[in-house]
This record gives C-alpha cells, sequence and structure tokens, in this order.
C-alpha cells in the first residue's frame, strides 16, 4: 500500500495544477492590459531560515503570517516586516530527507488559524493547537499515522484525516476527541475536509467519491460513489452555501451536489488530451466554480447550472504553476507567463503583470526542495525559494 502511495505521489506531483515554480532576480516587469488598473508590486521584507526548505503554503491571520517548514517546524512572522515572531517546535527530533518527502512524512500541509490558536499537523502523527501569540502548545492529539490533510476548524473543531483514512473531529479548545470514522482510502492534503451546512465532507486521493458527516455526532449523512470505480488521483473537494463540488482529478470529471441530502446537480466532463485527462477544483465561490485543466486551459463554470461562463488558455507550459482564486468579482490565475485578473462573469481581462524578471530554477523538479512557489493571498505575493526564503510582495 505504501509503495502504491509513494509512486501514485510521485505522478502526482508531476502533474497536479498547485504550484508556481519561479526564481526573482529583480523588480517585476508591469505591463498593463484591458481594463482596471494595473498593480504596482514591490518587496515588503523577505526573511530566512536555517531550518530547511519552507514548504507549507503561507497562512496569513490580522498581522502574522504562519507556515510549516521541512523539518517539522511551524514558524510565525510579523505580516508587516517580516520579523520573527516564534517557532513552534514539537520535539520529534528527526530530520527528513528527500525519500521521507515522496513517502508518509512527506506531505505538508497548511496550518489553520481559527480565534487565538494555530492548528498544526506535524510529521510524527499528531495535530498540536498552538497559542497564536506565544506560540506554546496547548494541546496535542496522537493518531496512529501520518496527517497528511489539512486541518479545518468550524463550530468550535478541528477535522482532519490520516493516510490511513481515518478522519477526526476534535475540540479546538481542549483537543478531545469528539468522533472518529474511517473512509477507505488514504487521505491527503489535496483531499482535505470541507464543511457545509451542518456536515463535513471527506474524499479519498484515490476517489472519485464523497461522503459526508453530521458535524456534530460523526453520524454518515449520505455517501456517493462514481459507478465507474475508477482510480483518479488527484480528488479534491470544495464547499460554498449549500453546495459541494468535486473534481475527479485525472478522470476530468467535475460534480456539484446539495450539501444536505448528496442529490448530485450537475456533472460535466472536460475535454481531454491524448487520453490522459486532468481536472483540478481550484476555488468556487456561490457563482463561479473555477476548474484548471486538459489541454493547459482554466475553466469556469456556472455554480448552479454547470453551464460553462469562458475558458482562457493558460499557455505553453513554463514550468510554472499557480492555484487559480477567486476574490471579489476577480479571477486571479498565471497564463502566458503572467500573473492576470479577469472578470468573474465575463473572463474579460483587467490588467496582466508580465513575470519578466522571473527565472526557473534549474534544480530536479521532482524534488520539493529545488522548487520556488508563489502565493498570492489577501493582495501580497508571497515567495518561497530554494534557498530557505520567504519574501512578500505588496500588490498596490
Amino acid at each position: 500500500m505504501i509503495g502504491q502511495f509513494i509512486a501514485i505521489r510521485r505522478l502526482f506531483w508531476f502533474a497536479a495544477v498547485i504550484f508556481l515554480v519561479v526564481f526573482i532576480s529583480g523588480v517585476l516587469h508591469v505591463q498593463a492590459q484591458a481594463t482596471g488598473t494595473t498593480p504596482q508590486i514591490q518587496k515588503k521584507w523577505i526573511f530566512k531560515t536555517t531550518d530547511g526548505a519552507i514548504l507549507g503554503k503561507p497562512v496569513v491571520n490580522g498581522n502574522t503570517v504562519y507556515f510549516n517548514t521541512f523539518n517539522d517546524h511551524l514558524i510565525a512572522l510579523d505580516a508587516k516586516t517580516g520579523s520573527l515572531r516564534w517557532t513552534f517546535d514539537p520535539g520529534t527530533g528527526k530530520k527528513y530527507s528527500e525519500d521521507d518527502f515522496l513517502g508518509e512524512a512527506g506531505s505538508f500541509p497548511p496550518p489553520a488559524v481559527s480565534r487565538d490558536l494555530v492548528f498544526f499537523a506535524s510529521h510524527d502523527g499528531c495535530m498540536y493547537a498552538v497559542d497564536a501569540k506565544s506560540g506554546l502548545r496547548k494541546w496535542r492529539f496522537e493518531t496512529k499515522a501520518p496527517l497528511l490533510s489539512e486541518p479545518v476548524v468550524s463550530e468550535g473543531k478541528v477535522f482532519f484525516g490520516t493516510i490511513e483514512g481515518d478522519m477526526y473531529a476534535v475540540d479546538a479548545a481542549t483537543g478531545f476527541k469528539k468522533w472518529s470514522v474511517n473512509v477507505p482510502g488514504e487521505v491527503a492534503n489535496i483531499a482535505s475536509p470541507a464543511v457545509g451546512a451542518a456536515v463535513v465532507f471527506f474524499t479519498s486521493l484515490f476517489g472519485p467519491g464523497i461522503t459526508a458527516f453530521d458535524l456534530e455526532t460523526g453520524r454518515q449523512r449520505w455517501h456517493w460513489k462514481d459507478a465507474e470505480d475508477s482510480l483518479c488521483q488527484g480528488t479534491s473537494i470544495l464547499s460554498v452555501g449549500h453546495r459541494v463540488y468535486l473534481s475527479s482529478g485525472m478522470c476530468g470529471h467535475l460534480a456539484a451536489f446539495d450539501s444536505l441530502n448528496g442529490r448530485q446537480a450537475w456533472n460535466v466532463n472536460l475535454p481531454s488530451k491524448n487520453d490522459m485527462q486532468t481536472a483540478f477544483l481550484n476555488d468556487a465561490a456561490l457563482e463561479t466554480v473555477l476548474v484548471s485543466g486538459q489541454p493547459n486551459n482554466l475553466y469556469a463554470f456556472i455554480a448552479a447550472t454547470g453551464k460553462q461562463k469562458w475558458t482562457i488558455p493558460l499557455g505553453k507550459h513554463q514550468g510554472w504553476w499557480m492555484r487559480p482564486t477567486i476574490s471579489n468579482g476577480t479571477v486571479y490565475f498565471i497564463g502566458n507567463g503572467s500573473l492576470n485578473a479577469v472578470e468573474e462573469d465575463s473572463g474579460k481581462p483587467k490588467w496582466s503583470v508580465r513575470l519578466d524578471s522571473l527565472k526557473l530554477s534549474r534544480g530536479n523538479h521532482g524534488s520539493q526542495h529545488d522548487r520556488n512557489l508563489i502565493y498570492l493571498v489577501d493582495g501580497t505575493l508571497y515567495l518561497i525559494t530554494p534557498d530557505n526564503s520567504l519574501t512578500a510582495y505588496s500588490m498596490r
């Protein structure tokens, strides 16, 4: 089972359209296009750690940036200055190699922040709650397997899953278990839980399938499984309003379900190229669902009906990837060597920022260590580079 998991994860890291791989060697060149005001991008600060490559996605809460590192530390920085506030070490005492990254210890789900606590999935199979201001441990919850899913906080509980398909609901304040269930199949960070109206949804990396559990009791509300029973790595889910959306990854399906009863509202198939279908559910809002897929396009669908709104070609593969996102009626994505903003409803361009000064890392792209990652969070670009640095750029 572990060998199969390692092989599939290797394939997935090459295929998943999640990360933008870049190197920055100067100031970004800005080119105005279409409508809207093109932002100016300026460096705010840079933070360098000696703790191994920074791999976790930065999570911003208030004036603090949180992220986790390859060697299992959780770090908090001042969002304005980049100065170190604290570092949390779970005390595993282990140093990890590239083999660990490709195996059981090799997922780096970002932390979750709720009120005054940061929830951190450690390589030692434990979920930690850390005081957001001091970095001191509040509680520790131990499981029997590596935690590969991103923690999700709702209704005073933390939801997460293990590589063996065990799903937990833990009291956010005390760390006491509320309930646990087992869903067949491994659960990885790309198959993190999603919370809807009084239910929490889980799906397996090896989907496509989705199971809804009652938030309070863990009782199964409904379950859906693809009749084809196919192996579709890259399965992911998103919950918005009274709908939950399921992408079956490399099988190229996208479906919408009623959160309360599991009734399927619509189902669409994306175009395939050379018999290799790839669909990754990127983001969803009340009116729009974003999916990136073959042949290297970004698709927008009407959330209510599944009817396609627009399609934008992302250009020839350049070795850099970024997960598209929706914010305040604008869709942001990387395509044709630019950071782009288009109108959510029409796909009409608003502005485009050329990435002329970005250079690709020439390292081994089979290793996460050699990758350069960029994230757009609340109007700030965060760049992670192989020299263990995190750089913040303001967009004004």
